[in-house]
């Protein structure tokens, strides 16, 4: 009976030390590079102006900014690619200082007529796109290019403090 214990201990061991040397042995680098991320479904699309799926918009929050952003400890809202803003006329103007320097993939440079652009699909979509963060601009009637890197939003009616920045910081208003 001893001898039978040893030798499943044995075989044991074997198999162990076999599936370790074998966990342990380089691969080839390039396989050690992939990474394999797992989603529940795929995107509907990229257009983030347009599509309203949770996994579009994973995927946009990752390739897109916002002009701000919530920070990662609290609601707390922090520059994205605007620097910084000022609200005046009791609410009713909000103006946004954009950082300079960044490129979109392609090279070109970003400006606010890349904001004016972005925000005008989003709150005055033409032609047979919807937009689904319209409703969430309600009150913006204009987006306006001061210079290259400024940009002004009209509203036709004050709202609460805090709105406009909570409305920009979600990951579906992207530039």
């Amino acid at each position: 009976r001893r001898a039978v214990n040893r030798q499943i201990v044995a075989v044991a061991f074997a198999i162990v030390s076999a599936l370790w040397l074998v966990a342990c042995q380089r691969g080839d680098p390039v396989q050690r590079q992939v990474l394999v991320f797992g989603r529940g479904a795929d995107s509907v699309g990229l257009d983030a102006a347009h599509e309203e799926d949770g996994e579009s918009f994973k995927v946009a929050e990752l390739i897109f900014d916002t002009l701000v952003q919530y920070t990662q400890e609290s609601t707390d809202i922090e520059p994205g690619l605007a620097t910084s803003w000022t609200s005046r006329e009791e609410g009713l103007v909000w103006e946004f200082e954009l950082r300079e320097g960044v490129k979109f993939h392609d090279g070109s440079d970003f400006s606010a007529e890349d904001v004016k652009a972005s925000y005008d699909r989003i709150i005055f979509p033409e032609g047979e796109l919807v937009s689904g963060r319209k409703t969430n601009f309600g009150a913006v009637s204009s987006v306006n290019i001061i210079d290259p890197l400024t940009v002004e939003f009209k509203l036709d009616a004050p709202r609460g403090p805090g709105w406009m920045l909570t409305a920009m910081a979600h990951g579906w208003n992207v530039i």
